[in-house]
């Protein structure tokens, strides 16, 4: 079962992949109402927005801006080795020409331009460069994009010498969608989500031979592709290759487990938590052994959470919140999962859904919670080589591989009640579905889970014993 909860975080990841829309501004460090844009740090920084309340150092930038939002802010590490600011400009023209603009005012300023590395959308750039600040070597590493009529500039720095220990941390604060941006008032955006940085040339996203969980099932009248996801993933990932991109572009009708793009359900995934409260004013004390609950209690502080805050929250959704975030300390997002990949280029294609909101949710209460978030704690320090050995077999189409790594533990007859529910019964009612979308006229287009499709009970396992041709 070690592995096999990838499964359940999988099924977590989508509905939580959602929690990054609508934040509320008091969960921010930094928020500014007037441009709409907000910035949360790690607790271990201090921000400045007020000369009179920032460090001598800060005082005089903070004084002499030459607006209110030049620069926005100045912040800290608190153990002072390294330092912050968030710069906002007015500015109408594309990026490409704002990051010449910026390389030759550093170049006039003799500061030398280290790389300039684009995102793989090429909505976002990032810039290092070194100079000497009172004759001390300092690196800087600049993420910059435009977006809404400004020009966004989040910078970081510090000592030569440990500029390279530290740029994962900097990175990993643009990277994580730390940083928001508001069209409108009620819908916020990541402005880094799912940027894929550094500063080396990028590798080829793809190879063209990479199979991928990718097959196509005829009807007698129609097609339907099946594509297995990763619910969770790297912008690396993408594109497919053109066969892949291919039938999608040329396909009308969507189908995802569960769509939490949606109106409908947009609601309901931000308050997740309603759904996983625990009854009668219980909490995680009055359901967990002693010795779980100080395992659990040492876990969160890992990641500076008090286990006061998730008190109230059925185990179910505590372990689902500890694999969030250790798949975000690997650098695994939700919004750049597969289904997020295509539902962003859906467009005016029709979406239609396998599951329900409460499908979902009520197949994560009937599971045993105290022994869903044992196994968790014990797999946490394996997931990265575990998640290693499934993206390979996905990309290879090693049904084999990934069903032996994503199933382990299915022949123990004690956790035979967590596959039914997780997978199994699951997988026929998915089929039962796609057998209908069989009987239409048009094409579809399904983005399933990869782990619902290897296996006996595997859904391709399934159409074949239907008669379907799966290719």
């Amino acid at each position: 079962m070690k592995k096999a909860l990838l499964g359940i975080a999988f099924l977590l990841f989508l509905i939580l992949s959602v929690s990054a829309k609508g934040p509320n501004p008091k969960d921010f460090q930094f928020y500014d109402k007037n441009i709409g844009i907000a910035l949360r740090f790690p607790d271990e920084w201090e921000i400045f927005t007020d000369e009179k309340k920032a460090p001598d150092f800060f005082k005089a930038p903070l004084k002499n801006r030459k607006s209110k939002n030049d620069p926005v802010f100045f912040g800290m590490k608190k153990s002072q080795t390294a330092y912050t600011k968030l710069t906002v400009e007015k500015y109408e023209a594309s990026l490409d020409v704002y990051v010449k603009l910026f390389e030759l005012m550093l170049n006039n300023s003799n500061i030398k331009v280290s790389s300039e590395t684009y995102s793989e959308d090429k909505k976002n750039v990032t810039v290092t460069y070194y100079s000497k600040v009172n004759n001390i070597p300092v690196q800087f590493v600049d993420y910059i994009v435009v977006n809404n009529g400004y020009a966004l500039r989040l910078s970081f720095w510090s000592l030569d010498s440990m500029f390279n220990d530290q740029r994962n941390e900097f990175t990993g604060i643009a990277h994580d969608a730390l940083f928001y941006i508001k069209p409108d008032k009620n819908n916020w955006v990541p402005l880094w989500a799912n940027v894929n940085i550094s500063n080396a040339p990028q590798a080829p996203v793809v190879e063209n031979n990479s199979k991928y969980m990718f097959f196509t099932v005829k009807g007698k009248t129609n097609t339907v592709y099946l594509m297995g996801s990763i619910h969770i993933g790297k912008n690396s990932f993408y594109p497919f290759p053109e066969r892949i991109e291919k039938a999608f572009s040329n396909t009308n009708n969507i189908v995802v487990e569960f769509n939490p793009n949606s109106k409908e359900n947009a609601g309901k995934v931000r308050n997740i938590s309603s759904y996983g409260y625990l009854e009668d004013n219980k909490t995680l004390k009055d359901v967990l052994s002693k010795d779980l609950y100080k395992a659990l209690e040492t876990n969160l502080s890992n990641y500076n959470i008090p286990i006061d805050k998730m008190a109230r929250l059925k185990p179910w959704l505590v372990a689902s919140s500890l694999v969030t975030l250790k798949m975000m300390s690997l650098g695994y997002v939700a919004d750049s999962g597969t289904e997020k990949y295509f539902l962003g280029k859906a467009n005016d294609k029709k979406i239609f859904e396998l599951e329900s909101f409460e499908e979902q949710t009520k197949v994560l209460d009937s599971i045993d919670g105290n022994l869903f978030l044992t196994m968790t704690l014990l797999s946490l320090s394996s997931m990265e080589k575990d998640m290693d050995g499934l993206i390979e077999s996905w990309k290879n189409q090693d049904m084999r591989k990934f069903e032996e790594i994503a199933m382990e533990g299915i022949g123990n007859i004690n956790q035979t009640d967590y596959f039914n529910k997780i997978y199994f019964n699951r997988n026929i009612a998915m089929t039962e579905k796609i057998k209908s979308y069989l009987g239409q006229d048009e094409n579809y287009f399904v983005i399933v889970g990869s782990e619902h499709l290897v296996g006996e009970k595997g859904i391709l396992a399934l159409l074949k014993k239907a008669g379907y041709t799966v290719e």
